[in-house]
């Protein structure tokens, strides 16, 4: 049997194209690192230190456990954008299906959520043998890939398969579930200062298949991580996250064995509202916060676990000097200013030097009735790189279970 190992590889590199990590190549089910909420997206994916709505499941399920107007008696949220926009392939898309988020108002039980991320990638496309080499109609694969040994073909001559067209479809499914849990430990009510911790369990499940195999990994992650708010309104975020397992591909096929990518993030935020006679008039934001993958795959042998990873890849790595391996971080910084509790306007962008990567992200938010929240972003790559003119969408529905006529004054403090 013959496979065509091009698809698949290209199909997973997206998840680095499009994500906020580097190391492409190392690791595998990239749905783990795919950010999740447009509010988010709209600050530069700045949401470790913040944590205070529905996409704290995937930045930092601490924020489960500090009271938030937009978690607090019940939340629904959802989210979609598409997946290299810039380079016009249909069908490949990002969702993040409804998340369902609740808050325990009197500290003593914490809160709970859960979620479903998904990505579906598909792409049909046509390439022609030419002295050996492999040519491609498609813009992002690799000219010159030499696919005598891809395809299987050792045994064939070049003359023999030369003018040769292969038309393949790769698609990939990937899902992860997440069940969230955080609680405030230290909540002060003079201060109004909390420090809560929380913790995420996330099941894996991948489909790569392409016109000659079909195959299937699982694994499973944990995150663990820690939310601070002190006083004046300032917070730090932080953890370890998708502690876990390789995933590994079943069947026949050219999927064999990844490591997961486990990262680390810390973050810092302000946030203060200014409310002047019952009126909400405006409350700033600003954030930065700063993120690294820590993976290793190894060329025959398994990929490292999490622990060794952590000391192959930041500790013995003699291939890469110290600015090599802070260049690794990518830096996330934002802005959002709220206008009486209805419009907000978001700024961010992000700085990946390791991978050339520049992004400027611009928003915006509509907040009506104190129960209808939706969100929009743009990306903006000053190198045109693949994510350039992505949009996200995100809709909230919050405050559920409680329902008053103050809802038809949200922009004032009750």
């Amino acid at each position: 049997m013959k496979y065509s190992i091009l698809s698949p590889i290209i199909i997973l590199s997206m998840f680095h194209i499009t994500s906020a990590f580097p190391h492409i190549d190392q690791s595998g089910a990239g749905t783990l690192v795919f950010p999740v909420g447009a509010r988010e997206s709209g600050i530069g994916e700045c949401g470790t230190a913040l944590a205070d709505d529905p996409s704290c499941l995937f930045y930092n399920p601490a924020g489960l456990g500090i009271i938030s107007d937009h978690m607090n008696n019940g939340a629904i949220s959802g989210f979609i954008e598409p997946i290299l926009p810039s380079m016009k392939i249909k069908g490949q898309w990002h969702f993040g299906l409804p998340s369902i988020v609740w808050q325990d108002r009197a500290h003593y039980i914490g809160g709970l959520g859960f979620s479903v991320n998904h990505v579906n990638a598909s792409r049909e496309y046509t390439s022609t043998i030419v002295n050996g080499q492999f040519y491609s109609q498609s813009s992002y694969t690799p000219n010159g890939a030499n696919i005598l040994e891809a395809h299987g073909n050792r045994d064939k001559t070049i003359d023999s398969i030369n003018g040769t067209t292969i038309t393949t479809t790769g698609k990939l499914d990937e899902t992860v579930t997440d069940i969230s849990y955080g609680r405030d430990l230290l909540f002060n009510r003079n201060t109004k200062s909390s420090l809560a911790l929380g913790i995420s369990a996330k099941y894996v499940r991948s489909e790569v298949s392409d016109t000659d195999y079909n195959q299937v990994g699982r694994t499973f992650a944990l995150d663990a991580t820690m939310l601070a708010v002190l006083p004046l309104g300032f917070r730090i975020g932080g953890g370890f996250y998708n502690i876990g397992p390789k995933i590994s591909y079943n069947g026949t096929g050219p999927m064999g064995s990844y490591p997961i990518p486990f990262s680390v993030r810390l973050g810092f935020a302000w946030k203060h509202e200014v409310v002047v006679s019952g009126i909400r008039l405006f409350c700033p934001v600003s954030t930065i916060e700063m993120n690294r993958e820590i993976t290793r795959n190894n060329a025959g042998r398994q990929p490292d676990n999490f622990i060794r990873a952590i000391y192959d890849d930041l500790i013995s790595d003699t291939l890469e000097n110290r600015r090599d391996e802070l260049q690794k971080f990518i830096l996330h910084r934002g802005a959002e200013l709220n206008i009486m509790n209805t419009v907000s306007v978001r700024v961010g962008g992000l700085i990946g030097a390791a991978e050339d990567r520049y992004e400027i992200h611009e928003g915006l938010g509509v907040n009506v009735l104190n129960h209808i929240a939706m969100d929009y972003v743009r990306i903006f790559s000053t190198n045109n790189r693949p994510r350039n003119g992505q949009w996200s969408i995100n809709v909230n529905l919050f405050n559920l279970v409680k329902w008053s006529k103050n809802d038809f004054c949200w922009w004032r403090k009750v």
